[in-house]
């Protein structure tokens, strides 16, 4: 944006409403030139993580899970059965592994099997407490 009135005020509202840089008038044409060059490259430069993160998607787009190993395509096709079903799931295993990191309801805006269940919007069922009455004899 350019303009002979410049306050920080109208830079501000500028810049929220959508303005790559702000020059006051008179300026410089090195300086418009340094502008449009920033403006061009972060456009570009915007296409392309737009474009990688599509490739990425296409390639891996398993609930943010990425290898190719028996292991991991095992694991993957069972995620896609559970994700059909109304089981409930607890993943295991060793300290330290990526458990806290598999994406899941507690992690906002990450994918996560629930996503595709038919309970993905229902909060979990209480578990039954395990109640043993006990009789006095």
């Amino acid at each position: 944006m350019m303009t002979a009135h410049a306050t920080v005020e109208n830079a501000i509202e500028a810049m929220k409403l959508g303005a790559y840089d702000y020059l006051q008038k008179p300026f410089e044409v090195e300086e418009l030139l340094v502008a449009v060059r920033r403006a061009l490259e972060h456009q570009s430069l915007s296409r392309q993580h737009r474009y990688l993160l599509s490739e990425r998607e296409e390639e891996f787009g398993h609930y943010g899970i990425v290898g190719r190993s028996r292991a991991v395509e095992e694991l993957l096709r069972r995620i896609e059965l559970v994700a059909r079903s109304k089981s409930t799931v607890l993943v295991t295993g060793e300290r330290a592994r990526g458990r806290s990191s598999w994406p899941g309801p507690s992690t906002p805006g990450a994918p996560s099997a629930r996503c595709r269940s038919s309970r993905s919007t229902a909060p979990p069922s209480p578990r039954p407490s395990s109640s043993r009455s006990s009789s006095a004899t």
